[in-house]
């Protein structure tokens, strides 16, 4: 209540109190929230060291959570000295101990090789046991490993509704990626309707990609009314978000006064930035 401010003033310096006194009291999730306090310095100093040994008091109490969190920092090197092995162990724990996160995790990890040896079906398996427990990257992870055939059987039915769980689960790059399926009519009949509300909800979530899938339409005028002055809106977002392309084509469009003032000054600083970015056509 008083991390929240639900109910009472918000009072994270009283919440860290309680929560050490619950955690020395053995309720170990609330040594796992102390830890993400002290990592995050929420309410609290910043200190890596200390949340460290919260999260293994956590994790040794069979906090799957607390195993996973502590996995990864031993896999970063973050308040303790970087060691993979320890890193793996402690990730296959929490995925053993019903931690969906954790699986996605490990399920990276064998599908890139990186720490384990590479293994797209052990990859594959652990992206299902991800996603059967609400992960949605792995959900979405599995269902582009049906479209590509990559560690499964290719099984083109199967990934819409592994993507169409991604995304509501809240993953807004599962979004996205069913918005292209259904913009250009992969794996699923071609409804622009649908593949705008997708990318509007990627948007939204602030993925950059789903702000420059939807400015397209709106560009082009499927499946939404023509508006280049919406275009030139979710182009900015876009490129404000990181996607080099977005700063592309709103560069264009100041360059010509299309949606937007011209303004051949902003222009040439987006098409710099489009360029900066990757964007070959930019550089030119």
């Amino acid at each position: 209540m008083y991390l929240a401010g639900d109910s009472v003033p918000q009072d994270p310096n009283r919440a860290a109190t309680l929560f050490q006194q619950a955690c020395e009291g053995g309720y170990v999730a609330s040594c796992y929230t102390l830890a993400l306090m002290y990592r995050e310095g929420f309410g609290l100093p910043e200190d890596d060291a200390r949340a460290v040994s919260l999260l293994q008091v956590a994790c040794n109490s069979g906090f799957a959570q607390g195993c996973n969190y502590l996995g990864g920092m031993y896999f970063e090197g973050v308040g303790v000295p970087q060691d993979h092995a320890r890193a793996l162990s402690l990730i296959e724990k929490a995925c053993n101990g019903g931690e969906a996160q954790a699986c996605t995790n490990l399920g990276i990890m064998h599908f890139t090789g990186e720490v384990v040896a590479q293994d797209p079906a052990r990859a594959a398996s652990l992206f299902q046991r991800g996603c059967d427990g609400g992960d949605a990257k792995g959900c979405r992870n599995l269902g582009i490993m049906y479209h590509d055939g990559i560690g499964v059987s290719q099984d083109l039915a199967r990934v819409a509704p592994l993507l169409e769980r991604a995304c509501d689960i809240g993953d807004p790059e599962g979004c996205y990626t069913l918005g292209v399926s259904y913009a250009t009519g992969d794996v699923v009949p071609v409804d622009y309707s649908r593949a705008a509300s997708l990318f509007e909800r990627a948007c939204d979530s602030g993925f950059a990609g789903g702000c420059l899938g939807l400015g397209r339409l709106y560009t082009d005028g499927v499946g939404v009314r023509q508006d280049d002055t919406t275009a030139a809106v979710l182009y900015q977002k876009a490129c404000d978000g990181g996607a080099a392309d977005g700063c592309y084509r709103i560069s264009v469009m100041y360059s010509y006064g299309i949606g937007v003032p011209r303004d051949t000054t902003r222009a040439a600083a987006l098409l710099r930035q489009a360029c900066d970015g990757g964007v070959a056509e930019a550089c030119k």
